[in-house]
């Protein structure tokens, strides 16, 4: 059987979120997704993303976050922890958002401010559980990006970095 993971996006609550203003009500849309199915063998362990070189990039946001039941929201689909972390981003500008946990298997989503879904990452590659994202933003203005962990606890918490780097192009 495959498990789906849901999004609940409510595009005006997150404007009113990104520009301060209140609202009484909005509809909320329901975006799928669907989550892979873990291997039977022993899932691989996790190993750090690669540093770009200086000069290759410039760091927008880098957080160190902990995936806690007692502070992390829930996902409801799945009952997996999550934490959202915004940043401001430009047209045109290129990015790298890196997810890294040696206590979890991370997934990494980001929204624009209409609260459209850009991209997600499970997996930064089959031998690495760390999730990465690299996309050219198409708007300027402010970017939502979830980190969830992909099983629920006592599998799915623990400590993690967050890190969105602008590419610098050659």
């Amino acid at each position: 059987m495959r498990q789906f993971r849901f999004w609940a996006i409510a595009p005006i609550a997150l404007l009113a979120v990104f520009s301060g203003n209140p609202v009484a009500s909005s509809p909320v849309y329901i975006l799928g997704q669907e989550t892979p199915k873990p291997s039977p063998s022993t899932s691989p362990t996790p190993s750090t993303l690669p540093t770009p070189a200086a000069g290759e990039s410039k760091v927008i946001l880098e957080k160190q976050g902990e995936l806690t039941t007692a502070k992390s929201a829930v996902l409801p689909s799945d009952s997996s922890l999550y934490e959202e972390h915004s940043f401001e981003g430009t047209t045109g500008q290129m990015i790298v958002i890196a997810a890294e946990s040696k206590e979890f298997d991370t997934y990494l989503v980001i929204f624009n401010s209409k609260g459209e879904l850009l991209a997600e990452n499970d997996n930064a590659n089959e031998k690495n559980t760390n999730s990465e994202l690299t996309l050219t933003l198409s708007t300027t203005g402010r970017y939502l990006v979830i980190v969830n962990a992909v099983k629920a606890p006592p599998e799915g918490k623990g400590k993690y970095s967050l890190t969105v780097r602008e590419k610098i192009k050659n």
